[in-house]
């Protein structure tokens, strides 16, 4: 994990110190350089729920709620729970994201949902990806 933490971006590799290896020490930072990474993409809106949304997101990527059914087990062989289809993982819910945002379920849906799915989350994924090359690209060489 190391070398692969040493071939990509500062902010990739701190999105995976924090959701892979849990280190808390670079939320902050992390989600102070995504705010102008995600505003470059086109995010207008208020900084402040700028913030919120990214720190949803990458609570999100953590994994923090596992699935009620199969303990966060997902999947067995050929057995897949029902419940998560097999990822282990609760999916959330407009009510807990907007709990998470410190909003009421309309106000999440009227105007946080569509920055959260269409700018935080692309972006969250794009360093996912960058990250997964790199691990990939070390695996082959």
């Amino acid at each position: 994990m190391a070398r692969a933490l040493g071939k990509v971006s500062w902010e990739a590799s701190a999105y995976a110190r924090l959701v892979y290896l849990d280190d808390e020490s670079y939320r902050k930072e992390l989600v102070c350089a995504l705010v102008p990474r995600i505003q470059k993409d086109g995010y207008d809106g208020n900084p402040v729920k700028l913030l919120l949304l990214i720190s949803l997101g990458l609570d999100e990527s953590r994994g923090l709620s596992r699935c009620g059914q199969c303990k966060g087990i997902g999947q067995i062989g050929a057995w897949e729970c029902d419940n998560c289809h097999g990822s282990g993982l609760k999916a959330p819910s407009l009510r807990s994201r907007a709990r998470a945002c410190q909003v009421t379920h309309n106000t999440f849906k009227r105007s946080y949902m569509y920055p959260y799915m269409r700018q935080v989350l692309p972006a969250l994924s794009e360093l996912d990806f960058e990250l997964g090359k790199a691990i990939t690209y070390l695996k082959t060489s």
